[in-house]
């Protein structure tokens, strides 16, 4: 198999999908590929944020109304923040935004919605599945990309295969640090001491790994989605054993009675999340990166679907802008990187210093705390411009404090 393509994407994650989508009536000969077949697991707290269920009808109306007839997602109600000092705040997502809700929807359905939809919306874009990316070779204006199906041809390639990125390593894009990264423990449990229809996402934060912490998600069919996030270097430098630390939780912690009873029906898997950071290069002649390739996870909770689906549409933008324009080079494509840090930056600079913040002890419950009751307060989203300003001044106030 091989052939000649205007742009081809690697990878049909959230991200690449989007940007798929984007494309269909572009005219532009199109081509996604991706090393898995689909439905493919992917590990994940599949938690789907208000950001993402708004992003939907903005990729296609269609999508949309597909997520909602999809019987697997779980409604929630918000979300249960537990401090270290034993201290609960609620959060719950306020219905005054449509039937809009955050859900929880296993990863690889949710993915597949996309696929789907992309599979059946799409006749002129070839869809490639199974396929291996292994080199990429420019000549003149030109890539050819080495595969296990073949050698495919493109003027354009969007990298959107996930953290561990080939298109970002063959075209020599700045490596992402392992500072910038988490890394996520995942299992499934079902027979909790917990009320499904209760519905709330739970999150447990603990001494050991802060700034991170322990997660558990309702999902349908009485399952819940059990896992741990913390730091890649604070791992390595204190040597944590997270599965250590989470079993421990669940046996003589504070998890113990919501775990007295539990089964464990899946084995633990883990993943590397790369945080967003304000003016990373994504971008280089004939080429740009999306989603976890490109590094734009939110650096407190590791969230990243919402920023791919995002990134993706906004890729998708640029290339037909790129075609119409006919250009391709280094300097225009900037403008890709300059419009994502436009809508991301700010953000990435945000979640940075509550990050920081965080990883405190002392000011945990305080933090949780203020941000529950700005949140409360102004009657918004929890990343709504609004929200962020309040809590954004008490952090610079106790940053004040501290030095």
């Amino acid at each position: 198999m091989s052939g000649l393509f205007d742009v081809v994407i690697v990878g049909a994650g959230p991200s690449g999908c989007a940007c798929a989508i984007g494309l269909i009536n572009s005219g532009l000969k199109v081509a996604i590929m991706d090393k898995s077949s689909f439905p493919r697991e992917k590990v994940c707290g599949d938690g789907l944020t208000l950001d993402v269920i708004r992003q939907l009808p903005l990729i296609s109306k269609k999508l949309e109304t597909d997520f909602f007839l999809h019987k697997q997602k779980f409604a929630s109600k918000g979300v249960k923040i537990y401090t270290i000092d034993n201290k609960t705040f609620t959060i719950p997502v306020l219905q005054h935004h449509d039937n809009k809700s955050m859900f929880t929807l296993n990863r690889s359905t949710f993915d597949n919605i996309l696929f789907e939809h992309l599979k059946n919306n799409s006749t002129h874009t070839s869809i490639i599945e199974n396929c291996k990316l292994d080199k990429i070779e420019k000549q003149d204006n030109l890539f050819k990309l080495h595969t296990s199906k073949g050698v495919f041809e493109s003027r354009f390639i969007v990298g959107a295969d996930g953290a561990n990125s080939v298109v970002s390593k063959q075209l020599h894009l700045p490596h992402i640090y392992e500072k910038d990264k988490v890394v996520a423990l995942r299992c499934f449990y079902k027979n909790l001491n917990m009320d499904n229809a209760d519905s709330y996402m739970r999150f447990y934060f603990n001494k050991i790994i802060l700034p991170g912490y322990i997660w558990v998600f309702p999902e349908a069919d009485g399952l819940f989605n059990v896992g741990l996030g913390m730091s890649l270097t604070q791992m390595k430098n204190h040597k944590v054993n997270m599965l250590q630390v989470l079993e421990s939780e669940i046996k003589s912690g504070s998890l113990r009675e919501v775990f007295k009873n539990a089964e464990r029906v899946s084995p633990f898997k883990a993943k590397i999340i790369p945080l967003g950071k304000n003016g990373r290069p994504i971008s280089g002649k004939g080429y740009l990166l999306t989603g976890d390739a490109a590094g734009l996870a939110n650096a407190v909770t590791g969230e990243g679907i919402g920023n791919a689906l995002r990134s993706g549409r906004v890729a998708a933008e640029h290339i037909k802008q790129c075609f119409t324009k006919g250009y391709f080079t280094r300097a225009y494509n900037l403008l890709y990187d300059k419009e994502i840090y436009k809508r991301m930056g700010r953000e990435f600079d945000y979640y940075r210093l509550v990050q920081f913040l965080c990883s405190f002890p002392q000011l945990n419950s305080f933090l949780v705390g203020k941000a529950a009751k700005v949140y409360l307060d102004v009657y918004g989203d929890p990343i709504c411009e609004k929200t962020k300003k309040s809590f954004f001044f008490w952090s610079c106030r106790i940053i004040k404090s501290l030095v």
